[in-house]
């Protein structure tokens, strides 16, 4: 399959970096196992950032959170 992508290099890389690792390391470790590896090996070369904290609500987790901090600080609703 000769499908061209964006940035194809880089993700070749980064999976190829991934199988090594898993080829070395073998199944049933943590996923921080992996993931710190993996940005073991990204320091040799590929620019990556950590992994970020992202807060997602839905709205049904906003409405109990509302009601929680009314019933708790006596608000009225």
């Amino acid at each position: 399959m000769s499908t061209s992508y964006p940035l194809q290099p880089e993700t070749r890389t980064i999976i190829g970096v991934a199988f090594e690792i898993h080829r070395i390391l073998g199944k049933g470790f943590l996923e921080i196992v992996y993931k710190d590896a993996l940005e073991y090996e990204f320091k040799s070369g590929l620019c990556h950032m950590k992994e970020k904290r992202n807060s997602v609500y839905s709205t049904r987790v906003i409405h109990c959170l509302i009601n929680f901090s009314q019933t708790l600080l006596h608000l009225p609703v």
